[in-house]
């Protein structure tokens, strides 16, 4: 616009009357334009580049896809459990409050509440035991650091943070992930409009199953707890506040935010493990609270809960770092006495978590025996004096059956040292 009233006004100062006239002068002083691409034509002002196309991001309309989620349930068969092993009940249903209890094959408890106060929406809450209380002295600051790196990612299995991102916005899910002193918690809140339960459970499930754990989302979870704690003597409030618990818990770190040095002390793989060794089946607890139906919340539990099975081997990953508990896998590993004991049965050890079912359990309990009639309990004496009849049963157990210097097999065996009760 701006050119074009220079070029009227140019026009009048030079009593211009015809077209071309007007034309001429317009190509003169839009030269950069018109002749632009031509080996006469100026060096334009601005900077000239290619447009290059760049591709749209996918938005996935699942995070698991009907055939894999059929794989699954045809592997891993999931199941309700009896809750109460004394009555055999597999649900719980309180009339008094609304509230049903189930509990999966893989170990994982599920509570949920039908409440239409607000319609057509839900909430749902994983509890994981443990929190910043389990952090050891050689990681302080490693669980909450860690819980931030894998809220910093965003990622989960194939998918990028801008997909998880975009498949949350267009589901209307609400996701929040944070750690305390005493558990870590992941609230998901989520609309009943479009699958919106579906989507929920999906994304808990791949959190559970497919998490990523990224370099420059660890990166930056430092930085945040770096600058949170230097930032601390700037406010009265939250130096009184750091100060008082420091001094009432001892300098215990695991109360207050990481140091700097903590910080600078912890690697991506120990914060991972960190948090990672807390979701154990038994540690774990989801509670969901909606407008849905039963029939709806039912399924996706046993779909998406039921079909996790990071959470059976996560006690199993963590234990193999200890030593005493390779110390009990390598027991009668070369005994004469259990010749069916071979590297195998260590090797092959991940496998048989995952192959077995709940009825292989109550299989291998019936033939453990562990009836009335078959257990028994160890009594220590503690005194100066002790009767007779006590040592002539001692002796008499040393020499059951006549069998001298052969490793014990059976109930005892334990490699590992039991309090006696």
């Amino acid at each position: 616009m701006v050119l074009m009233k220079r070029i009227f006004l140019s026009a009048l100062h030079f009593r211009i009357n015809t077209r071309y006239q007007v034309s001429s002068i317009g190509a003169e002083m839009l030269e950069f334009l018109s002749d632009y691409g031509k080996p006469s034509a100026p060096c334009p002002a601005a900077i000239q580049r290619k447009y290059i196309w760049m591709e749209s991001l996918e938005i996935p309309k699942a995070l698991i896809s009907a055939e894999q989620l059929r794989e699954l349930k045809s592997h891993l068969r999931p199941s309700f459990i009896p809750i109460d092993q004394e009555n055999r009940l597999i649900k719980i249903c309180d009339e008094d409050t609304g509230i049903i209890m189930w509990r999966l094959s893989n170990g994982i408890p599920v509570n949920y509440r039908i409440s239409k106060s607000e319609a057509n929406s839900g909430v749902m809450r994983l509890i994981v035991g443990g929190g910043r209380a389990a952090e050891t002295a050689e990681a302080m600051g490693a669980v909450i650091v860690g819980v931030r790196t894998l809220s910093e990612g965003g990622c989960v299995g194939n998918f990028t943070r801008e997909q998880v991102e975009l498949f949350c916005v267009n589901h209307l899910i609400n996701c929040s992930l944070e750690s305390t002193e005493e558990f870590i918690s992941m609230e998901i809140r989520f609309t009943l409009r479009d699958d919106g339960m579906r989507a929920a459970f999906q994304l808990l499930h791949m959190v559970l199953e497919q998490s990523v754990w990224l370099d420059d989302a660890f990166d930056r979870a430092k930085q945040f707890y770096l600058s949170y704690y230097r930032s601390i003597p700037k406010s009265i409030e939250r130096a009184t506040a750091h100060k008082l618990i420091v001094d009432m818990l001892n300098e215990d770190e695991r109360f207050v935010e990481p140091t700097p040095h903590s910080l600078q002390q912890l690697t991506l793989e120990q914060v991972k493990d960190a948090v990672m060794s807390q979701f154990v089946c038994d540690n774990m607890e989801v509670s969901i609270v909606g407008d849905f139906s039963e029939e709806d919340v039912e399924s996706c539990i046993l779909e998406y809960l039921g079909t996790a099975r990071r959470t059976l081997l996560m006690r199993h990953e963590a234990e193999i770092k200890s030593n005493t508990y390779w110390l009990g896998l390598m027991a009668h590993l070369q005994a004469t006495s259990v010749p069916s004991k071979d590297i195998s049965c260590i090797k092959d050890l991940i496998s048989l978590y995952e192959a077995a079912t709940v009825e292989d359990v109550y299989t291998a309990y019936e033939q453990l025996q562990i009836d009335e009639n078959s257990l028994y309990s160890c009594i220590g004496i503690v005194g100066a004096h002790v009767g007779e009849s006590v040592e002539a049963s001692l002796i008499e157990e040393e020499s059951v059956e006549g069998l001298h210097n052969v490793i014990p097999i059976g109930r005892g065996s334990s490699t590992v040292t039991r309090p006696t009760m």
